[in-house]
């Protein structure tokens, strides 16, 4: 089945399933939006590290999404001020991005042509400020094929 996905766990509880060397430990903050088609709805570039994130996961939630219709997630190389695309990303819905929360993962979301839906959950992660080690740019962080 296509479409809307049912989520049946908590976020927390999801995040403690991935394959990633140790998963956040902390609270979760979550935001569902809208970035308008009319008024060419977008985010200027960002990084989310003044959230006290480690991870930050997107859901998309657009049906019958096209090229056209923009809005795709900009991710830069590391450097805030790096201009090199490292890839664009359509919203296709039922598709989830997760990223490290580092000043490593610059990003934004482009212009989009039509309305544009997105829940985003930041997880906050108490022990990462404590324990030596964690990592806090993405080049320290495990890395996956791309």
């Amino acid at each position: 089945m296509y479409g809307t996905p049912q989520i049946f766990c908590s976020p927390t509880t999801l995040l403690h399933h991935l394959p990633v060397a140790r998963p956040p430990s902390g609270s979760t903050r979550t935001m569902v939006a809208c970035y308008p088609g009319e008024a060419r709805g977008r985010y200027l570039r960002h990084c989310d590290t003044g959230r006290g994130a480690a991870l930050t996961a997107i859901l998309y939630l657009n049906r019958g999404w096209s090229a056209e219709d923009g809005g795709q997630l900009r991710l830069y190389e590391e450097g805030f001020h790096n201009t090199q695309v490292r890839a664009d990303v359509a919203p296709l819905a039922g598709r989830l991005l997760l990223f490290w929360a580092t000043e490593e993962c610059p990003h934004e979301v482009l212009p989009a042509r039509r309305d544009r839906f997105a829940m985003t959950i930041w997880c906050r992660d108490t022990a990462r400020w404590t324990r030596p080690g964690w990592p806090t740019r993405c080049s320290d962080a495990p890395r996956w094929r791309r």
